[in-house]
């Protein structure tokens, strides 16, 4: 199966109540992008669990800032493999 996907991801990180960041010891993280749109609808579609969804939707985001250009084809294993990877060096 293929997975096709558009653009980067758009990432949003929100202090706590408004605290500084200084103050603060996380974040509230809301994240955006065509490809991670595409990606959780495809994760809807496939009847994913909630938290595979989103996981599945950052994976295909954070693989395609390992793609030039804006078009971006990959399998759904591909994705499965940045989502189980346990290295924060990953390799296409």
């Amino acid at each position: 199966m293929k997975v096709v996907t558009f653009g980067e991801i758009m990432l949003r990180l929100k202090t706590p109540e408004n605290l500084r960041i200084m103050q603060s010891d996380g974040f509230e993280t809301s994240y955006g992008g065509a490809e991670a749109n595409v990606a959780f609808v495809h994760g809807l579609i496939n009847g994913f669990d909630p938290q595979k969804t989103v996981d599945f939707a950052i994976s295909a985001s954070v693989l395609k800032l390992m793609i030039q250009h804006d078009f971006n084809v990959v399998t759904q294993e591909d994705v499965f493999k940045v989502m189980n990877s346990k290295s924060t060096n990953l390799f296409r």
